[in-house]
C-alpha cells in the first residue's frame, strides 16, 4: 500500500490512480463522489467522498460494511421451487414503481451504514440508481407480482444480479426467493449482499448459492456533512 502524502492522483507500481467519478452519487449528494479501483492513501484534493472495496486494511478510510458475494457451485444442486408469485419481464414504464420500492427497501448497503451520510440522500440514491438500471443499463429486469401488484424486482447485468429488492409489505412470503430463482434460470451466477443482511443470505442459500468471496467497503470523507437523520426501517433488501 502507498504511504505518505498524496494528491488527488497518484500511482501504485507505476499505475496511475485517481478516483473515478460516481456521477449519480455526486448528483444526489451535491458534492464530488468517486471510487477507487485500488487502495490509495488520502487526502484526495477536490473530492468529498471516496470509496474503496477490498480485502486489506485501508489507512485513512473508515470501514462501512462487509460485502459477501454468493455464487453458483457446480457441486451444489439447486432446489426446485414452485412459487405462487408471477415473475415477469419488466418494461421501462414500471421504472418509477421500482424506484419507489428501492427508496425504502435498502438499509444494509454502504450508503446507509455510513452514519455520516444523510439517510434521506441514501434513499434517494438507491431510487435513482434503480431508475437508471431499468431505463437501460441492465440487460434484463424481472418483476415479482403478488396478486397483480408489483412487489419487487431484480436487475441483471451479464451473469450478475446488480440490484434486487422487495417492498416491505411483501416480505416473508417467498417473493425474493422467486426473483432469485427466476434470475438463475436466466443464467445468473453471482449476487452480493451485506454481512448484516441475514435474510438475503438465507434466501440465496435456499436457492443453492454459496458464499465465495468476502470484501470490505471503505469510505473516506473530506469533512463531516453534519447531523444525519438515521431513522431507518427494518428492511432486509439485498
Amino acid at each position: 500500500s502507498p504511504t505518505g502524502k498524496r494528491s488527488s492522483s497518484s500511482s501504485i507500481n507505476g499505475t496511475a490512480l485517481a478516483p473515478a467519478p460516481l456521477n449519480h452519487a455526486t448528483k444526489i449528494f451535491g458534492r464530488p463522489v468517486g471510487a477507487l479501483a485500488a487502495y490509495e492513501a488520502p487526502p484526495f484534493a477536490d473530492w468529498w467522498l471516496v470509496s474503496w472495496r477490498g480485502t486489506g486494511a485501508a489507512p485513512g478510510f473508515r470501514a462501512v460494511g462487509q460485502l459477501l458475494t454468493f455464487g453458483v457451485e457446480r457441486m451444489v444442486q439447486r432446489p426446485s421451487h414452485d412459487s405462487p408469485h408471477a415473475v415477469l419481464p419488466l418494461t421501462r414504464h414500471l421504472a418509477r414503481q421500482c424506484a419507489d420500492i428501492a427508496r425504502y427497501a435498502f438499509v444494509h448497503d454502504r450508503w446507509h451504514t455510513d452514519d455520516r451520510l444523510p439517510v434521506e440522500k441514501a434513499n434517494e440514491l438507491k431510487a435513482d440508481w434503480t431508475w437508471k438500471w431499468i431505463e437501460g443499463k441492465a440487460d434484463r429486469v424481472l418483476g415479482g407480482f403478488v396478486a397483480g401488484t408489483l412487489g419487487g424486482y431484480v436487475a441483471i447485468v451479464g451473469k450478475h444480479i446488480e440490484l434486487i429488492a422487495v417492498a416491505n409489505e411483501f416480505r416473508g412470503i417467498g417473493l425474493g426467493t422467486a426473483l432469485v430463482m427466476a434470475a438463475l434460470k436466466h443464467g445468473v451466477r453471482r449476487v452480493a449482499t451485506q454481512a448484516t443482511n441475514i435474510a438475503a443470505q438465507d434466501c440465496y442459500r435456499r436457492c443453492g448459492l454459496v458464499c465465495i468471496k468476502e470484501e470490505t467497503d471503505y469510505h473516506w470523507l473530506s469533512s463531516d456533512p453534519g447531523p444525519a437523520s438515521r431513522a431507518v426501517g427494518d428492511s432486509q433488501a439485498a
